[in-house]
C-alpha cells in the first residue's frame, strides 16, 4: 500500500482526488486494509498499541460513517496517546497531554479535552480521530471526504489547519504528511482555496 502511495503520490505535494460520489476512497481503503472480524485489535484500526503496525506507522485515515475505537477516557489523553505511538509507547505524557491540548485549542475544540470519546457526536468523533491520525507523522494522511459529517464552522477549522500543517507538524517536531483529500466536483467552494497553493495537486479519479 505504502509502495503504491509513494508511485503515485510523490512526497513534498498534496493531492485533491475527484470521486464520483462520498465514500469512494474509504471503501477501497476499507477493502484493502481492514478487517472488520479484528475490529477490536488496536494495530487493525490505526489505535495506540506497543507494537505498532508498519502500515499504522506510515499511514493516517479519517473514514466518514466507519466504527472507530478509542481506548482512553478523555479526548485530550487519546490525541497524547496517539503522539506517544510516534516512540512506541502506549500512554502519552503531561507534555503531550499539554501539546494535545494545545491542537484541541487550535480547532476550536477545546471544550472536548475532558470529555469521553464515546460521548461525541458524529462531527467531533470525526474531528477528534483527525488529530489522532495526524499526531502520529504519518507519511500520508488520507481524508475520504472532509465535509461528511461535519458542520460548516468545524469544516472551516480543520480546512485552515490543513493549510498550515506543515509548519504546524514542525512545531510539534515530526515530519508533516502528504495529505490526500477526496473531493466532488460540486465540492469547489471548500478546495479551491487550497489550489491557490502550488504544492496541491487536482488528481482525476485514483483506485487505491
Amino acid at each position: 500500500m505504502i509502495h503504491y502511495l509513494k508511485s503515485h503520490f510523490p512526497r513534498g505535494y498534496h493531492y485533491l482526488i475527484r470521486q464520483s460520489e462520498p465514500g469512494e476512497i474509504d471503501g477501497s481503503l476499507k477493502s484493502r486494509i481492514f478487517d472488520p472480524a479484528q475490529k477490536a485489535e488496536r494495530h487493525n484500526i490505526w489505535g495506540q498499541v506497543q507494537n505498532v503496525s508498519e502500515i499504522g506507522r506510515r499511514l493516517g485515515w479519517v473514514p466518514d460513517h466507519f466504527p472507530l475505537i478509542f481506548f482512553s477516557d478523555t479526548v485530550v489523553q487519546e490525541i497524547a496517546n496517539s503522539m506517544a505511538s510516534r516512540d512506541n509507547r502506549v500512554n502519552g505524557n503531561e507534555e503531550e497531554k499539554d501539546s494535545a491540548g494545545f491542537l484541541l485549542d487550535r480547532l476550536g475544540l477545546s471544550h472536548l479535552a475532558d470529555r469521553q470519546p464515546y460521548f461525541l457526536s458524529e462531527g467531533e468523533t470525526k474531528a477528534v480521530w483527525f488529530l489522532c491520525q495526524w499526531v502520529k507523522g504519518p507519511e500520508y494522511l488520507i481524508i475520504g471526504h472532509l465535509p461528511s459529517v461535519l458542520s460548516e464552522r468545524s469544516q472551516e477549522s480543520i480546512l485552515s489547519f490543513l493549510e498550515d500543517s506543515e509548519s504546524l507538524a514542525r512545531t510539534r517536531g515530526f515530519l508533516p504528511s502528504t495529505l490526500i483529500l477526496g473531493y466532488l466536483k460540486s465540492d469547489r467552494p471548500w478546495y479551491g482555496r487550497l489550489l491557490s497553493d502550488e504544492k496541491w495537486q487536482l488528481v482525476e479519479r485514483v483506485h487505491f
